[in-house]
């Protein structure tokens, strides 16, 4: 369901919207890069997109400066 004008849409006669476009490139990312695989594609390699985390739709990279950055933070004290 790709525009023409670009994006990805939901179905045909739709807009292209960002969160289609977002979950559809997510989407094709992980059909991309199997689990421990180099990344594979169907015509141009030049369309091989970079991994991205299933869990937090982020790149592995950007996963790991998150984790590293709130796993510093001390857990909140909770008055009763």
């Amino acid at each position: 369901c790709q525009a023409k004008s670009g994006g990805l849409r939901d179905k045909p006669g739709k807009r292209p919207d960002y969160y289609h476009t977002c979950y559809a490139l997510s989407g094709l990312s992980m059909a991309q890069h199997e689990r421990d695989a180099e990344g594979k594609t169907v015509g141009n390699p030049q369309n091989l997109l970079r991994r991205t985390d299933p869990t937090y739709n982020a790149s592995p990279g950007r996963v790991e400066r998150a984790m590293g950055f709130f796993g510093r933070l001390s857990l909140p004290t909770v008055s009763a």
